[in-house]
C-alpha cells in the first residue's frame, strides 16, 4: 500500500513542535522537501483548529452559468468547446480537457459533465491547472454518477495535479488511470 506524504505530514506535526511550527510558517517549502510537488502559483495556507474554533474549506464558487449557454442535451463526438482558457473536446465517450481548469471555467466544464450518465473517462493530459472550483466540479460529477455504480476515471493526469488531488484529500475518491485506458476503457466495464 502507498503512503500518502500528506498524511504523514500531518502525523508528524502532532509529534514534533518545530516541524509543526516550520509547516505552519512555510508550508511550500515542507511539502516540496517532503516530495510533494507545489504548483507555480498556488498559495497554500495552514490553519490550525482548536477548542473554540474550527474551519471548514469549501470549494471557490462556481458562479452562474452565462445565458450564451445552451443545453444540447447530448454528447456529440468530436464536439469541441472554448471556454476562458480552456478546451473542452469529446472524443466518443472521452472527455479531453486542454489547458487550466479555473473558477471561470468550472461552471462550463459541470455542464459538458452534466451530459454524461455512466462511466466517464477524462484526459487530462494537455491539462496544466487545476483549480479548486475545478476539483468541486469533479466531485459533484464523481458523486452523481456514484448514485447509479458509474465513476470517473481520470486519464494521464500530470503530477502537479494528481498531487492536488492528494493534498485536498479528494485523491482517494478518483481512479487514476494510463494512457491505455482511454482507448481501451470499455474492455474493463463492459456493462456500458
Amino acid at each position: 500500500m502507498n503512503k500518502n506524504p500528506l498524511n504523514e505530514i500531518i502525523t508528524r506535526t502532532s509529534l514534533d513542535k518545530a516541524f509543526r511550527e516550520e509547516f505552519i510558517n512555510h508550508p511550500a517549502e515542507v511539502l516540496q522537501r517532503e516530495g510533494i510537488e507545489v504548483p507555480p502559483g498556488v498559495t497554500i495556507r495552514i490553519v490550525e483548529n482548536a477548542d473554540d474554533r474550527l474551519h471548514i474549506v469549501i470549494p471557490a464558487a462556481l458562479g452562474e452559468q452565462p445565458e450564451t449557454w445552451t443545453w444540447k442535451g447530448a454528447v456529440t463526438a468530436q464536439e469541441e468547446v472554448h471556454c476562458e482558457g480552456l478546451t473542452i473536446s469529446w472524443d466518443a465517450d472521452t472527455l479531453c480537457l486542454a489547458g487550466r481548469i479555473t473558477a471561470e471555467n468550472a461552471p462550463r466544464l459541470l455542464h459538458e459533465l452534466e451530459k454524461i450518465g455512466k462511466t466517464l473517462v477524462i484526459d487530462f493530459s494537455a491539462v496544466s491547472f487545476l483549480g479548486s472550483a475545478g476539483l468541486a466540479v469533479l466531485l459533484a460529477t464523481q458523486k452523481r454518477l456514484s448514485r447509479n455504480g458509474q465513476q470517473i476515471l481520470l486519464c494521464e493526469v500530470p503530477e502537479p495535479i494528481k498531487n492536488l488531488f492528494q493534498l485536498s484529500g479528494l485523491g482517494g475518491l478518483f481512479k487514476f488511470v494510463g494512457n491505455n485506458m482511454k482507448y481501451l476503457w470499455w474492455t474493463a466495464f463492459p456493462t456500458f
